[in-house]
C-alpha cells in the first residue's frame, strides 16, 4: 500500500503541471492588463526655442485577474535627455509622478481609484524635450533639424507587480503620428501609412508593429543624395546640396566594402533595406557607440582609399563607420532593419567625429 501511495506523487506532479499550463493558455494567472490602442505623437517646434513636444494615448484593459491601484512606466532618461515638463492623466483625472520604490529610474502612478477587472481605461502621457544646457552630454538638435534615435525617448509601460504579471506590450499595430515644419524631410520606423500639409507643418503617420522594434525619428531640412551602388540602397542627407558625379568615388569604395563585410560576417540580408547617411542636427548631443574590436581592425584599410585627401576622407569615414555597425548588428541578430542612420557630424577644420544612430 506504501508503494502505491509513493507511486503517486510523481503522476499527481505531473498532472498540476499539465493543468497550470492548460490554465494558462485560458486564464490569466496574475495581475495585469492589455494596451488595445496606442498612439504617439511627436511635434517639433522650431521657434522661439526648438523643442520636442512628446504625446502618447493608451486605451487599457485590465486583463489580469485581480484589481490594480497603480501602473508603472518609463519616461525618457534624464541622462540622454532634458526633460522639462511632463504630465499624466488618467480619463482626465491628473496624476502625480511618484518614484517607483521597486527601481529608481522608473515612475509609479497611483489611481484615484482601484482598477476593477475587465474594466477599460485612458492614459494619456506628455513630455517636452528641450535643448540641453551648457556642458550637459544630453542629445541636442537645431532649429532646422533634430532625431530621436531607437529607444529611451518614447515612454515604455511596464508590467504589474505580482506573481506572473503582464502588461506594457504595445499592440500588435499602433502608430506614430511626427509634425513638423513642411519644409523638412522626415524619416522614421515603420510604414508610412498618410503625409498631409496643413497650417505650414508636415504631419507624417507611420503604423508601427514588432518586426520594427523601437521606434526612431529623424527629420530636417535635408537634402537627399542617393548613392549609385549596385547591392545596397543608400542615401545621403546633408544640409547642403550636393555633386551626385563627385560621390561616384566613393560609391565604389562603398559597394567593395559592402562586399567584403558580406564575406567576412554573412549577407545581412537579401532584401536588405536602403542606409542612410545623415549629417546630424548638431554636433554636440549626437550619440555615440563604443568601438568595437572589428572596427580597429577593418578601420585602418579604409584610410589607404582614395587619392585626394577630401575622397579619401569621406571614404575613410563610410568604411570605418560600416565596420562599426556591421559586426554589431549581426551580433544583434537584427540584419538590414537595425543599421537605419549612420550620422555625419563635422568640426570646423579637418576632423569628422563619428555618430551611428541604430534601430
Amino acid at each position: 500500500m506504501l508503494f502505491l501511495i509513493q507511486s503517486r506523487f510523481p503522476l499527481l506532479s505531473l498532472l498540476l503541471v499539465v493543468g497550470i499550463g492548460a490554465a494558462g493558455c485560458t486564464a490569466t494567472l496574475g495581475p495585469g492588463y492589455t494596451i488595445e490602442k496606442q498612439e504617439v505623437r511627436v511635434h517639433f517646434v522650431a521657434q522661439p526655442e526648438p523643442r520636442i513636444l512628446l504625446e502618447g494615448d493608451y486605451q487599457l484593459r485590465n486583463s489580469g485577474n485581480r484589481p490594480l491601484s497603480s501602473l508603472e512606466l518609463r519616461l525618457p532618461g534624464r541622462r540622454r535627455f532634458h526633460v522639462g515638463a511632463a504630465h499624466a492623466d488618467w480619463d482626465g483625472a491628473v496624476l502625480a509622478f511618484e518614484t517607483s520604490p521597486s527601481n529608481v529610474r522608473d515612475t509609479l502612478l497611483r489611481f484615484p481609484e482601484p482598477w476593477p477587472i475587465s474594466a477599460r481605461h485612458t492614459l494619456h502621457l506628455s513630455a517636452e524635450i528641450q535643448q540641453p544646457a551648457a556642458g550637459e552630454p544630453n542629445l541636442s538638435f537645431a532649429p532646422d533639424a533634430f532625431f530621436l534615435p531607437a529607444q529611451g525617448w518614447s515612454p515604455e509601460l511596464l508590467p504589474a507587480k505580482g506573481l506572473f504579471p503582464t502588461g506594457g506590450v504595445p499592440p500588435q499595430k499602433w502608430e506614430l503620428v511626427v509634425r513638423v515644419p513642411d519644409t523638412f524631410i522626415v524619416h522614421t520606423s515603420g510604414k508610412v501609412a498618410k503625409n498631409s500639409h496643413a497650417g505650414g507643418e508636415l504631419l507624417v503617420r507611420a503604423v508601427q508593429e514588432p518586426r520594427d522594434r523601437y521606434p526612431f525619428v529623424i527629420a530636417g531640412r535635408y537634402t537627399s543624395t542617393p548613392l549609385d551602388t549596385a547591392q545596397q540602397k543608400v542615401y545621403l542627407w546633408t544640409r547642403a546640396a550636393q555633386d551626385a558625379r563627385s560621390l561616384a568615388p566613393a560609391s565604389d569604395s562603398l559597394v567593395r566594402v559592402i562586399q567584403a563585410y558580406d564575406s567576412a560576417f554573412g549577407s545581412r540580408s537579401k532584401d536588405a533595406r536602403p542606409l542612410w547617411i545623415v549629417e546630424c542636427p548638431a554636433v554636440e548631443g549626437c550619440f555615440s557607440r563604443r568601438d568595437s574590436t572589428y572596427a580597429r581592425l577593418l578601420e585602418d584599410a579604409g584610410e589607404q582609399w582614395g587619392n585626394s585627401k577630401d575622397s579619401n576622407r569621406s571614404r575613410s569615414f563610410i568604411g570605418g563607420e560600416l565596420a562599426r555597425l556591421w559586426p554589431e548588428s549581426r551580433l544583434l541578430r537584427a540584419g538590414a532593419s537595425t543599421v537605419r542612420f549612420t550620422c555625419l557630424c563635422r568640426r570646423p577644420g579637418p576632423r569628422i567625429r563619428r555618430r551611428a544612430v541604430l534601430s
